[in-house]
């Protein structure tokens, strides 16, 4: 049979000397400290004194009191066991970047907005929205539930460049009645403008090895201001590139066309000067693109 009170002892022991020990230990390992209560622990005693004496010298004001913390307890027990509101939530898809076909054609991308439940009032459904809803900045263009769980913006022009835009909804009207969401508001960004060297190639003349070209292909996101790129760009040799006997004025050749094509040096830095410009009115700082 188990020895309970044989245990207790023994256990009783075992802490008692590991206090010992601890105490002992500790000002050796941590040194000595003492604390000293804030000026507020003793302000709050005394008040707590002086209230309960407050209390004491009326028994109504007791009974008072006690009611009112115990209406303050029963509203916050039934505040926490409310049940949670359902919200529906959605993904914000933002536009692609606008593409060009090979005639030229551009396909402009929408904003879509996914909600994960049924949310659009069934009258609304394949139907353009017309009001509950906006868009800033504004941008001229049309709102269309193109299910009951999708909402998709499509513009008139081509997304303005590289802009932050808030997307609002009204709370009553615009989605179903029975349906609450999470946020009534959201941001989202169109395109930046940028450029990039998608393709360079070094040219040695085989008769006369002194005449070097380089040819590099520049591709920018949106269609570019030829006249502000032509006079904005420029070449610079990249510190490693010497060896190869190239000078800033190696190449001169420009071109261009839907693509937005010009030409470099490989081995060499082309710089975009502050203010190349997109046709839509977006420019870019100084960069330095690598070959």
């Amino acid at each position: 049979m188990l020895d309970l009170r044989g245990l207790r002892q023994k256990l009783a022991h075992f802490v008692e000397g590991f206090v010992y020990r601890t105490d002992k230990l500790m000002p050796k390992v941590v040194g000595h400290w003492q604390w000293k209560a804030p000026p507020w622990v003793p302000w709050l005693g005394r008040k707590a004194s002086a209230f309960r004496s407050y209390l004491n010298a009326d028994p109504k004001r007791a009974i008072a009191f006690a009611v009112g913390v115990g209406v303050v307890g029963v509203a916050l027990i039934w505040y926490l066991n409310l049940p949670e509101p359902h919200y529906v939530v959605y993904t914000v898809n933002a536009p692609a970047l606008t593409t060009y076909d090979e005639n030229g054609i551009k396909k402009i991308y929408p904003l879509q907005v996914a909600f994960t439940e049924s949310t659009a009032p069934l009258k609304y459904v394949q139907k353009v929205v017309t009001e509950g809803i906006s868009l800033s900045p504004a941008v001229p263009g049309s709102w269309f539930w193109t299910s009951d769980k999708e909402l998709m913006f499509t513009p008139k022009d081509d997304w303005p460049i590289g802009t932050t835009f808030r997307v609002r909804m009204a709370r009553r009207g615009f989605v179903d009645q029975s349906v609450q969401l999470g946020e009534y508001s959201f941001d989202f960004d169109s395109a930046p403008f940028t450029a990039k060297i998608t393709e360079s190639l070094f040219y040695q003349d085989p008769v006369d090895p002194n005449l070097k070209k380089l040819v590099a292909t520049v591709q920018f996101s949106h269609p570019v201001d030829t006249a502000q790129f032509e006079q904005r760009v420029s070449l610079a040799l990249a510190k490693d590139a010497e060896y190869l006997g190239l000078e800033p004025d190696s190449v001169k050749r420009l071109a261009a066309d839907s693509a937005c094509p010009s030409c470099a040096a490989k081995a060499v830095e082309l710089v975009l000067g502050r203010g190349t410009g997109a046709v839509l009115g977006s420019t870019l700082d100084r960069k330095v693109l690598e070959t």
